[in-house]
């Protein structure tokens, strides 16, 4: 190996950064020390290859890519931990302040991101998905599955989900945990569906995210507590359940599509309103809204205070819509989200919020097939035409087909990461891609 990590980690001490340079890395298991960060150089493409990375307190995983060479997507046993597939892989949170910042964790076999135990954390920037195996009894893994016991703010931000197995996006307890107080703001969510409930769900904020394709389970599992839904951007929504919470609020989203909401009845306060519905011919359905037993098609008889002052309409908007988002930890780096309602086979970007320098190479990743397409460019200030077609979402590994319907979001939608040209290490030759 070009460096020998697991000595480097034990030497380490809180503060501290061990650099690591480009490669594959195929340590059974990597243990993250207190208070340590593992991140790599700048251009260099790291990948830890079969390796369970487990984050202690404070420590934070930056720039790593994480994946199975070799993931075997099928188990002759049932249940989800068969003795048959390999080892875990993957990344593992469980104790207060751990981080994990622009990484790329793709086709482990297991979980790719399990988050557990107590304490606040932080998952950003980050490209997540394509995980799991069938077994005979269903599918299993998702992206990023977590809860946990005595709060803490858990914030998931900027990162791309792909879709896995199971759900994309997994923040669920049978047991006496709780899923409480969990910012989920300004992701993207490729197919797959989002499951958020527990015991106990509560402080649950979902605000600025996009969505193609996902189904939500939103407190479908809670006993009590509350969940806040707002200025968000889906299309096709495949269904939204609001199981026993206390207080849902649900406002200002843009929903395309046909969709369907059903809530329960003991939902004790609901704030759904100054949402916009566009209905264009789809699967030939429209919005249903079920409250308790009763079926409500109509959605301008519904009972008070559902859908109040909302807008519904019988096509798609007309006029695209672009979000720019700097990233927070690495300078000229950001991802750049459109909605191309207009359907242009290219869409003017203006980049200026990302702090680029003129007269530089830059490079657009497509983070649905992240390290095979791309286009650079070089900044002069003017805004920059992202290419709307020609895009693909790569395959899962030792599969012939992606995990959802469409086989990509192109060109209706498209997601991308900016960066200097090289910032990835895409340009440093590796035996493995972790996509």
């Amino acid at each position: 190996m070009p460096t020998d990590i697991q000595a480097a980690l034990r030497d380490a001490k809180p503060g501290d950064t061990v650099w690591v340079e480009g490669g594959v890395y195929t340590d059974v298991k990597v243990t993250l020390p207190a208070g340590v960060t593992l991140r790599a150089l700048p251009n260099h493409r790291v990948v830890f290859d079969s390796t369970f990375i487990d984050l202690k307190a404070e420590a934070v995983l930056w720039g790593i890519n994480v994946t199975h060479r070799n993931t075997t997507r099928r188990s002759a046993l049932p249940g989800s931990a068969p003795t048959d597939l390999p080892a875990d892989n993957g990344v593992y949170m469980a104790e207060k302040g751990t981080r994990v910042i622009n990484c790329v964790i793709l086709n482990t076999t297991g979980i790719s991101l399990a988050w557990f135990g107590f304490g606040e954390g932080e998952v950003y920037g980050s490209i997540l998905g394509l995980a799991g195996w069938i077994g005979p009894d269903r599918e299993h893994g998702p992206t990023l599955y977590s809860h946990n016991k005595l709060g803490g703010r858990r914030s998931i931000r900027h990162t791309v989900f792909l879709p896995s197995m199971r759900p994309s996006l997994q923040l669920y307890s049978g047991g006496p945990n709780h899923v409480r107080d969990y910012d989920i703001q300004e992701n993207v969510f490729i197919g797959g569906r989002l499951v958020i409930g527990a015991n106990e769900t509560t402080g649950i904020k979902y605000r600025g995210n996009h969505s193609v394709e996902t189904w939500w389970e939103m407190g479908r599992y809670a006993k009590t507590g509350d969940i806040e839904i707002m200025q968000n951007h889906h299309f096709g929504l495949r269904g939204a359940h609001f199981g026993k919470l206390n207080r849902v609020v649900m406002r200002d989203n843009l929903f395309t599509g046909p969709g369907y909401v059903e809530a329960d009845t003991s939902i004790q306060q609901v704030e759904i309103g100054g949402n916009r519905y566009f209905l264009p011919n789809v699967r030939n359905a429209a919005w249903q809204f079920k409250i308790g037993a009763n079926l409500h098609t109509d959605t301008t008889k519904l009972p008070a205070p559902w859908e109040q002052g909302s807008q519904f309409s019988g096509s798609e908007p007309t006029e695209n819509q672009v979000f720019v988002y700097p990233n927070e930890y690495e300078w000229q780096r950001g991802m750049v989200t459109i909605w191309n309602w207009e359907r242009k086979p290219a869409v003017e970007v203006d980049l200026s919020a990302l702090k680029l320098l003129e007269g530089k190479p830059y490079r657009v990743h497509n983070p649905q097939n992240l390290y095979r397409e791309s286009f650079d460019f070089t900044y002069t200030g003017a805004p920059v035409a992202f290419p709307m077609t020609g895009w693909t979402l790569a395959l899962p590994r030792n599969l012939d087909k992606p995990m959802f319907g469409s086989p990509t979001t192109f060109p209706r939608f498209g997601a991308f990461i900016v960066a200097p040209a090289g910032a990835l290490g895409e340009d440093q030759p590796v035996d493995v891609l972790p996509s």
